[in-house]
């Protein structure tokens, strides 16, 4: 698999990545070479129940999401402006959203049921 890839896809899968993971990252233009890895649906569900288990931090979580965000190769599941980016987006904005707590993890919830990936967007 391609080193850039990897790390794109550590980034996604673990939101606590060591140092060195982001500054191999860092090495890499943030975009012009489209989409390289996707964030999908079971993964965001995976790390908004690892916060809903108190196993991450407020902070953790929106670090995590302002990571994803930054990252002009990284997809979500759902297409560009779906769901799953919108709950990225709102886990990142605390200036917008407020800081991560259980009522906008159960706001995300609600849109990502309703917006499945067996209904249309």
């Amino acid at each position: 698999m391609n080193k850039r890839i990897e790390l794109l896809m550590e980034i996604i899968d673990n939101p606590r990545p060591d140092a060195q993971v982001i500054a191999a990252l860092n090495s890499y233009a943030a975009n012009g070479d489209g989409q390289l890895a996707c964030v999908s649906r079971a993964c965001f569900i995976r790390i908004l129940r690892q916060f809903e288990n108190r196993e991450l931090t407020a902070s953790e979580l929106q670090a995590w999401a302002t990571r994803l965000l930054e990252r002009n190769e990284i997809g979500f599941e759902f297409g560009d402006e779906g769901v799953l980016e919108e709950a990225v987006f709102q886990l990142a904005h605390e200036e917008i959203y407020g800081e991560p707590d259980d009522v906008l993890c159960q706001h995300i919830e609600a849109m990502l049921e309703r917006r499945g990936p067996d209904r249309a967007p």
